[in-house]
């Protein structure tokens, strides 16, 4: 009997501690898996990319939140991209809004997750993020000065893949012997897509073409991360200094390749007959004040203090030719040898006269050229001709491509080098 009662109260216990196991083990594991993810722990001011993952409804979700510009974020995931404006960076977050003004989100960098920000409502999480990077302005180096002062998009970062990067010299051009060294490929690309007076309708198509063309110019032409700027919703004051600090830079090695993608307008002159004021409208212009807009005067003003750069050339998906163009010459040169040797200074325009629309045939035509280009060398004029007759055809409009008069052009022209 006491045999019996012994093995009766050895099974208890040998029962009573597996559960005790199993309950610890189950503790130790619950813990684990509500074990909050780590605190990010490097520089909240320069975080450029946050990217996310979850699994809703049996699905994988991941995306990417990259910052593209002043103060502006695109979200990758899903069949669309997503542009946000961020408001501020503090406690360990960054706050974005939609364009609407309506929609939040909160990049929780102390808890690792994206949250919603409701209103009236706290905040509910939507993802987990899985990895935090940091970069800089995409062509220019971070101001450790300026880095914290507000309105300062050259100190604001950007996408870690447009970190800083040494000038890269292109190969040299076999079929042109006057070069003395291999040539450098510079350019500033700017998008205005919302604008502070509600009279200019906005046009986030803008920002992501010029993603596309610093995507196209950096991975297959001759344009370095480090050499190329780019501005979103720049001001006139802005636009202006990043064109005037860049031409005055550059000496007769580099080339300069200028892209605008936004509002632009034309105006007669008055007792001018024929002639015509061109205009850029950059996103704090006042609507009917065209002082505060960008005259086509403004930029010849820069082009004429002494750029000593071999070719310019300005590219401007906007109504803005104006009185800009000279006469054009009947020999302008068509070899690559004979149209790098002699400078240029030089317009290309989408000869748009009306709004611009948001979805531009210029700039998908300019792209698509450029993409299907399979030549080492190329020069606009050739680009050009590849696609003007059909892009006439289609939108009823000629492209405008012809010297800038009054500032040095020689009759060259500018060189796409493929890589």
């Amino acid at each position: 009997m006491l045999k019996k009662s012994i093995g009766w109260h050895s099974r208890l216990i040998l029962v009573m501690l597996a559960t005790i196991s199993l309950h610890v083990s189950y503790a130790q594991f619950t813990m684990q898996q509500k074990k909050p993810p780590p605190t990010y722990k490097g520089n909240l001011d320069a975080v450029v990319s946050v990217k996310y993952g979850a699994i809703m409804l049996s699905k994988k979700v991941k995306g990417q939140f990259l910052m593209t510009g002043d103060h502006e974020w695109t979200q990758y995931g899903g069949d669309s991209n997503v542009i946000w404006r961020e408001l501020v960076r503090k406690d360990n977050g960054i706050l974005l809004v939609d364009n609407t003004g309506e929609k939040q989100v909160e990049l929780d960098l102390a808890e690792m997750q994206v949250n919603k920000v409701g209103k009236g409502s706290g905040t509910s999480i939507m993802h987990g993020i899985k990895e935090v990077k940091e970069g800089v302005l995409p062509g220019e180096q971070p101001n450790t000065e300026m880095a914290n002062q507000p309105g300062t998009d050259i100190n604001n970062p950007t996408s870690p893949s447009f970190t800083q990067s040494p000038v890269k010299e292109a190969e040299i051009i076999p079929d042109i012997p006057e070069m003395k060294e291999t040539p450098v490929f510079h350019a500033i690309l700017i998008a205005e897509n919302n604008y502070a007076d509600k009279g200019f309708n906005s046009l986030p198509g803008t920002v992501r073409d010029m993603r596309k063309l610093y995507n196209l110019l950096t991975t297959s032409y001759s344009f370095l991360p480090g050499n190329t700027d780019t501005l979103v919703n720049a001001s006139r004051e802005k636009i202006l200094s990043t064109l005037n600090a860049k031409t005055k830079k550059l000496t007769e090695n580099d080339n300069l390749f200028i892209f605008y993608a936004g509002h632009g307008w034309v105006k007669p002159i008055a007792d001018a007959g024929s002639k015509e004021e061109g205009f850029l409208i950059p996103c704090d212009a006042v609507k009917d004040d065209e002082i505060t807009f960008i005259n086509s005067d403004d930029i010849v003003r820069i082009l004429n203090r002494g750029s000593k750069a071999k070719h310019i050339l300005f590219t401007a998906d906007a109504c803005f030719a104006g009185s800009l163009f000279r006469d054009v010459t009947s020999d302008a040169p068509l070899t690559v040898k004979d149209a790098y040797k002699d400078k240029s200074r030089r317009l290309l325009s989408s000869g748009n006269r009306q709004t611009v629309p948001d979805e531009s045939e210029f700039v998908a035509n300019l792209e698509r050229a450029l993409q299907q280009n399979q030549s080492k060398y190329i020069t606009a004029e050739q680009l050009v001709d590849g696609f003007k007759q059909k892009y006439m055809e289609k939108t009823n409009m000629r492209l405008q491509y012809y010297p800038i008069q009054g500032v040095g052009d020689m009759g060259g022209q500018f060189v796409f080098i493929h890589q």
